[in-house]
């Protein structure tokens, strides 16, 4: 038989993919190992050894709400890893009208050098971890020295998992929340004041923001405001401000533009998808307050020669593709270690046998 007509003989390799829920992410995270996960990744991506994309998002031409519901595909690849991420994020605002979370999201973490589908997360845990991890990694490097009260504007699930991060990444002694209705705040605080770690913490709850503001060294804001809640004069002299709550589209925003034009230092977690994607960042640059190159990308200051100057310093993060990357990669490897999770082969895979 000529050989260019022998049959070919296959051999199937088994490509299995782990499946894991929100109550997975939950049951394995940890808070040091994530935080040092997210530094890595944004370190990487400094020195050019991560590819971040500016997402697209895609939505109905015929819907014309100013706010429509869209699909926001967030990618990235790390070449230290060899790994792909896809997360795919419905953002719906009208949701929060309905009862319903605004945001819902699935990631997939693929090998860069086979396609294999590794993983397939749910992003509501993975999401909010990594959000907090990243900013508690990014308050350690850019708050004061000894800084040690901490004002949360917001009093969702976000803001509780950005208080779990900063009690486990700094000696705090106060951490104050705010919300528009004394029923946020005070379920903030009940929550946390049932756990160990909160234990020597005073916990606050507020709906007067300026009263929450005077004297925090740290500031979190973390509410999907489309009209700004702070602004330069109600911060103190020396303090740190991380602006996290904005969904990925330019007409929510948290600070007003003379917040930047007063800091010392902004500092973002990827240029280009800030200047896209941040109302903050996109407003104080049409204000004037803030030139287009001047704020740091954040793997910029995890350096360990980062020296932070006095005065305000600003984070603003809108979220990127390599945060989730590195956050898919820690909760497999958790998985893994922890036998958690479900392993599926979603198709077998047939090579040639030589």
């Amino acid at each position: 038989m000529p050989p260019h007509l022998a049959p070919i003989l296959y051999t199937r390799i088994d490509m299995t993919t782990v499946l894991l829920t929100g109550d997975d992410c939950a049951r394995i995270a940890e808070w040091p190992g994530l935080m040092r996960a997210m530094r890595e990744v944004h370190l990487e991506h400094a020195r050019g050894d991560a590819v971040q994309p500016v997402p697209r998002s895609i939505r109905n031409p015929a819907d014309t709400d100013a706010a429509p519901a869209q699909i926001i595909p967030m990618t990235g690849y790390r070449a230290a890893t060899g790994s792909y991420v896809l997360k795919a994020l419905a953002d719906a605002p009208h949701n929060r009208e309905r009862g319903i979370p605004a945001q819902r999201s699935t990631v997939a973490l693929f090998s860069a050098e086979t396609g294999e589908c590794r993983a397939l997360i749910d992003g509501a845990v993975l999401t909010r971890t990594r959000t907090a991890a990243v900013t508690a990694a990014a308050t350690v490097a850019l708050a004061p020295a000894g800084a040690s009260i901490v004002t949360i504007v917001g009093a969702g699930a976000l803001a509780l998992e950005h208080a779990r991060a900063l009690v486990s990444a700094l000696p705090l002694s106060e951490i104050r929340f705010w919300s528009r209705t004394p029923a946020g705040s005070d379920a903030a605080v009940a929550t946390l004041a049932g756990e160990p770690e909160f234990a020597r913490i005073a916990l606050n709850a507020t709906t007067d923001l300026r009263a929450a503001l005077n004297g925090a060294e740290i500031v979190c804001t973390l509410t999907p405001a489309r009209d700004p809640l702070i602004s330069a004069h109600m911060l103190g002299e020396n303090v740190h401000v991380n602006a996290v709550g904005s969904p990925p589209r330019p007409l929510f925003r948290e600070l007003t533009p003379d917040v930047f034009g007063r800091a010392a230092l902004t500092v973002v977690d990827a240029l280009p998808i800030a200047l896209a994607e941040s109302g903050n960042i996109r407003d104080a640059v049409a204000a004037g307050t803030l030139a287009a190159d001047e704020p740091l990308e954040l793997g910029h200051v995890l350096v360990e020669s980062f020296a932070r100057p006095r005065g305000l310093t600003v984070f603003n993060s809108v979220g990127i593709g390599l945060q989730d990357l590195a956050a898919a990669e820690y909760f497999l490897e958790r998985s893994e270690v922890h036998e958690d999770g479900l392993q599926v082969q979603l198709r077998p895979v047939r090579t040639p046998v030589s």
